[in-house]
Parts: structure tokens; C-alpha cells; sequence
């Protein structure tokens, strides 16, 4: 064409009227819809359909992705325009908001059909219970984030401790020493005070975490929705688009892992109401955060040397409650270490071997020493 200039591109959305006699006719009624709307200014501008258009042209086309950056390569009118993904994500805002496109886990958009949108509409109204929802999140924290199930302290002593998730405990809150993970509705002022003797306080990024939430909402919802509407009734292209929809939930979990482990990166840690720094990755950070919980709430542990084999405790811990603790540490004999020791009997039994026991200061009263020992 004599009148272009040069340098000006044809944009992709500018094919669609060369292909529309061809188009099923729902994926033409889809984006007339679209026009009227933009038209009638009902929650879309004219610049919409155009990205709306592009999005239908390259559906399926695996080697282009539909990101904002893609899209906006596509709609360039001229070689010296410049990107402007800002414009194209409002855009594609709109347009999800309206519910003709849907943003994937993985960060791209895809044009819905007629029936698409009827389907994730149903999908939207899905309820899932926000409860279980924090508790599927915490089971992935201590699955996956930090799977230790005891703390192995200098490689000797293994520590049980409670796992809470904000208020979702993983486990009974029997142990001496506890993690507790904040994701929000606090301040991290608030979250220190919790961090009271035997507490490890472990503060996530509250926006990451609601992202995190929101993607495994989304993946129940489909799980339930499919699970529900599946019948012998079913049509073909029922069964397609519920197929992509399981397909999806994968990419779903996955974001959330990843939303997850981006939070744990940035947590911060409380000890005894005090903010601590620790240094290397996230498992190391919890190990480091252990050996001050524990060294903090057990002052006497150095006392406690000489092991006793997990096959015989329950005959050695009887010999001792019948007899005693015989040695004098220091030649201390009011020991102030009885209630420290104990507590850490308490904490050390209910491991995978058999407390240490070398402590002293005194002679422990047989009676009352077994009264304390559960045998």
C-alpha cells in the first residue's frame, strides 16, 4: 500500500477479520460479545478486543506464550513503537475480570470459549473452607520446607518439637520446644512477643503467602468442580476442557510450593522475643534458629553426658529412680539443675534414642524422681 509508511507492522489482531468467516461460530459470537461490551463501555475498552483477538489467534500455539511481553510484540503497529506491557496487562485485567480470558499458574492467558467461561464461572463459585486450605499449606511447610520431623542437636541429641502453622498444629503440643510460623494478621512487633521460652517464631511474607493460599484454592476448586460435573453424560468438548482443567491443578500446587519456598527465603526469626539473624539457606537458618532455642532453653545441657542405650532405658531409668544421681557436680549439693535437668528428661524421652545422663550437683530424691519419670 502507496500510503503506509515504512516501517509500519500489520498486528496480529488485524488478521482476525480475514479468518472470521471460517471461525466457529461460538468463537465469533465470543468476541462480538466483547466488541458490544466495549462499545456500551461494560467493563472493557475497544483495545481490549484487539488482545482478546491475539489471544485466539495464538491459542495453542505452543512456542508462542501469551505473556503480557508476547502480546505486546504482537500489537506493535510500527517497528520504532515501543513495548507497553503496563497498557496490555490492564488489559488483560479487564478481560479477566469479564471472564474472556483466564490467567494460568504459570503466569500466561488463554481465550475462553463460551462454554469455557460458563465452566469457570461454576469453578469461581466452588467453596472451598479457608481452614483447610492453611492446613494444606502448613503440611507442605513441614513436608517440604523443613521435613525434619525431630531436631538432630551436635549430631547427638534428636529434639521433638511442636509444628504449628498459625493455628493449624501439624502436631499435639506435648514437646518442651515448639516452630511456629506467622504468615500475617500480625506485625512482626506482635510476632516477637511470641517467641516465649522453648518458641521458635518463624515470620513469612504475608502477600506471598496469600498468593500461595489462593493458588491452592484455585486447585481444590477445579479437583471438586471436575470430580463433581463428571458423568456418563458428558459431552466430548465437556471432557476436553475438564481434562485441561485437571491438567492445571499440578501447575497450581506448584506455584504454591514455589510461593511457599520464595516466603521461607525471606522469613524472618524470633528467639526469645528478640529478632536473629542467621546466614545460608532455609534448613540451615531452622538448624542455626534450633541451636540457640535449644542451648537458651535447656541452660544445663552440657551436664548431661554419658548416654544411655535406647534398648536398656527403661531398667537404667528405674535404677536411677530407685537409687539416685550419685554424683556431686562441683560439690554442689543444693543444685539449682534438678528443674532444668528434669524438663530436659521430659524433652530428650520422647526422641528416637534415650536422654543422656551424666547431671548432677546433687542426689536426686528416688521418689520423686520417679514420679517424674514415665517408665
Amino acid at each position: 500500500n502507496g500510503h503506509e509508511e515504512l516501517g509500519n507492522l500489520v498486528t496480529m489482531a488485524e488478521f482476525y477479520p480475514t479468518i472470521r468467516q471460517h471461525l466457529e461460530s461460538a468463537i465469533v459470537q465470543t468476541i462480538s460479545r466483547a466488541e458490544n461490551r466495549a462499545k456500551n463501555s461494560e467493563g472493557l475498552v475497544e483495545y481490549d478486543v484487539d488482545v482478546l483477538k491475539v489471544l485466539y489467534l495464538i491459542k495453542g500455539i505452543d512456542h508462542i506464550k501469551a505473556t503480557p511481553n508476547n502480546i505486546s510484540t504482537l500489537l506493535l503497529e510500527s517497528i520504532q513503537a515501543e513495548k507497553n506491557e503496563l497498557i496490555i496487562k490492564e488489559s488483560l485485567n479487564r478481560l479477566e475480570q469479564t471472564m474472556f480470558i483466564e490467567k494460568h499458574a504459570d503466569g500466561t492467558y488463554s481465550f475462553l470459549s463460551d462454554e469455557e467461561q460458563e465452566i469457570n464461572k461454576e469453578i469461581r463459585n466452588v467453596d472451598v473452607n479457608a481452614i483447610k486450605i492453611k492446613e494444606r499449606l502448613g503440611d507442605t511447610f513441614f513436608e517440604k520446607m523443613y521435613p525434619n520431623a525431630k531436631y538432630n542437636y551436635q549430631k547427638g541429641m534428636l529434639f521433638d518439637y511442636n509444628k504449628r502453622f498459625d493455628n493449624y498444629s501439624k502436631t499435639n503440643m506435648k514437646y518442651p520446644l515448639t516452630m511456629q510460623v506467622i504468615t500475617g494478621g500480625v506485625t512482626t512487633t506482635e510476632a516477637a512477643l511470641q517467641a516465649i521460652e522453648g518458641q521458635m517464631v518463624i515470620y513469612l511474607n504475608e502477600e506471598l503467602i496469600t498468593e500461595a493460599e489462593e493458588a491452592i484454592r484455585i486447585s481444590e476448586q477445579i479437583r471438586r468442580y471436575v470430580n463433581l460435573k463428571r458423568n456418563p453424560s458428558t459431552t466430548q468438548a465437556q471432557h476436553r476442557i475438564y481434562d485441561a482443567k485437571m491438567d492445571s491443578i499440578s501447575d497450581y500446587e506448584l506455584k504454591a510450593e514455589e510461593l511457599l519456598r520464595k516466603a521461607c527465603e525471606e522469613a524472618i526469626f524470633f528467639i526469645q522475643m528478640q529478632e536473629r539473624i542467621f546466614r545460608g539457606n532455609f534448613e540451615k537458618q531452622v538448624s542455626d534458629a534450633f541451636d540457640m532455642l535449644i542451648q537458651n532453653t535447656y541452660k544445663y545441657l552440657e551436664y548431661i553426658d554419658e548416654p544411655i542405650q535406647m534398648k536398656t532405658f527403661k531398667e537404667q531409668w528405674r535404677n536411677l529412680a530407685e537409687k539416685g544421681i550419685t554424683n556431686d557436680l562441683l560439690g554442689e549439693t543444693g543444685s539449682p539443675f534438678r528443674p532444668t535437668i528434669l524438663t530436659l528428661i521430659r524433652g530428650l524421652s520422647s526422641a528416637g534414642r534415650a536422654p543422656a545422663l551424666h547431671a548432677g550437683g546433687q542426689r536426686f530424691d528416688p521418689a520423686r524422681l520417679h514420679q517424674q519419670i514415665v517408665l
